[in-house]
């Protein structure tokens, strides 16, 4: 219920206008992503999540710039999981981190959940399941620096043992995970510091 919930309030936000085709002289079965600053541009209007497709490696490649640190390539990511695949909870955590990543839309989606009484958290956008944190684990250990960020998230906030969460974040570092180096998600350790 609360994922289907998840997922309507987050298609109204993206029917307000998340996405646009590309209609600028590109191939017009070329379909893309608007990048935050074309969002927020006052022309933007309805879209559908077709919009939003990406060839496997178009996701591949978005996911590596975004754990660089790119947060417009993190929003095409967020946005390929909450309105593409349909898949709220991986859509969750790739919002909170466009929003750390200093995305203006994502930080203004993150407030408009929050106004709607849904509110994206590390706790709730970071949590798996037991089997969900072994094969996160598996393939951290198998070369994957994906795995190995969300992991360390996943001890850092979900189970609060920094000790572990070290190690995975070290690992993040090793398998060149630029965001891992970063500072991000510090407010979150003092929930007094949350507005």
């Amino acid at each position: 219920m609360k994922k289907e919930l998840f997922s309507l309030i987050i298609l109204s936000i993206y029917i307000s206008g998340c996405c646009l085709s590309n209609k600028d002289g590109v191939n017009e079965n070329s379909i893309r992503c608007k990048s935050s600053e074309e969002l927020m541009s006052p022309n933007i209007i309805k879209s559908d999540a077709a919009d939003c497709y990406l060839s496997e490696l178009q996701r591949k490649k978005s996911i590596i710039q975004a754990l660089q640190g790119s947060s417009d390539a993190a929003f095409t990511i967020y946005k390929y999981y909450s309105f593409l695949r349909g898949d709220a909870l991986c859509g969750r955590k790739w919002l909170l981190l466009t929003a750390e990543l200093g995305n203006q839309v994502a930080i203004h989606n993150l407030k408009s959940l929050a106004e709607m009484g849904t509110k994206v958290t590390p706790q709730n956008a970071f949590n798996l399941t037991l089997a969900e944190k072994n094969q996160q684990e598996n393939q951290a250990l198998s070369g994957s620096g994906e795995a190995a960020y969300w992991t360390y998230l996943y001890y850092r906030f979900c189970t609060k043992n920094l000790q572990e969460a070290e190690k995975w974040r070290w690992l993040a570092v090793k398998l060149h995970v630029k965001i891992a180096e970063q500072s991000l998600f510090e407010k979150y350790d003092h929930p007094s510091n949350i507005k």
